[in-house]
């Protein structure tokens, strides 16, 4: 089973990775990387939910299920609501700004809470699962920091990983599992931590293709077989 869980920053930081003991762990080797070409590079070609185009405050439920192949839905696990925050929000609540755009995805419980993405088929609650997902969280602090845990469809907890900069920044996490990745969490560190993404960004599973050596000897192995059939029909 391969995993691999990547982070960057703005600034260098300190880095670790966990596993939670009251969770069950589905893998416990990961490689941990602080570069985000590299994800992009494992990740290969993302589609990526910039959240624009939408008024601030506008709650999120379920806009984004309709996308194909997989579909995202988005929830605060702490009983309030994800909403869109616009940068002027931002810069209020953290005095940071969004990676791209104006927009970013916002917890409010009413300040904050986890944010949870979940992977289904197109326009239902029906989990699947991706091979590679990543966000950027917004402004995270030095007293706090950011969180993410990868879980597979099963609900097993793949992996976690934390960065807590050394000043204010954006921080990417991410994670690229051969097997799949069906739901991902982000937090804060520390209780309070406001929690905003952007970027979310994620890959569906390259379909298998048989190599050309196998499909050959398919071929022919099909081929004799159907010769087979035909000279019995013929003696008979």
């Amino acid at each position: 089973m391969s995993l691999h869980i990547l982070s960057r920053g703005f600034f260098v930081g300190t880095l670790s990775v966990f596993s939670w003991l009251v969770a069950p762990v589905a893998l416990v080797q990961a490689t941990v990387l602080t570069n985000f070409p590299a994800w992009s590079a494992a990740a290969g070609p993302a589609t990526t939910i910039n959240f624009e185009g939408l008024i601030s405050d506008t709650i999120i439920t379920n806009q984004f299920a309709s996308i194909s192949p997989v579909g995202v839905l988005f929830s605060n696990l702490d009983g309030g609501v994800v909403q869109i925050a616009n940068a002027a929000k931002v810069a209020s609540e953290t005095g940071g700004v969004p990676v791209s755009g104006v927009n970013v995805l916002d917890a409010e419980l009413p300040d904050t809470g986890r944010i949870e993405a979940r992977f289904v088929f197109p326009n239902t609650t029906v989990l699947t699962t991706v091979r590679s997902v990543g966000a950027w969280m917004i402004d995270i602090g030095t007293f706090g920091g950011a969180s993410a845990q990868f879980f597979d469809i099963n609900g097993l907890l793949i992996d976690s990983v934390s960065f807590a900069p050394v000043t204010e920044s954006n921080v990417f996490l991410g994670a690229v599992n051969d097997l799949g990745i069906a739901r991902v969490v982000f937090d804060g560190v520390t209780t309070g931590e406001f929690v905003l993404i952007d970027d979310f960004s994620f890959a569906t599973p390259v379909a298998a293709v048989p190599e050309p050596t196998s499909l050959s000897l398919w071929t022919l192995g099909s081929l004799g077989l159907f010769g087979c059939r035909w000279r019995r029909q013929r003696q008979s």
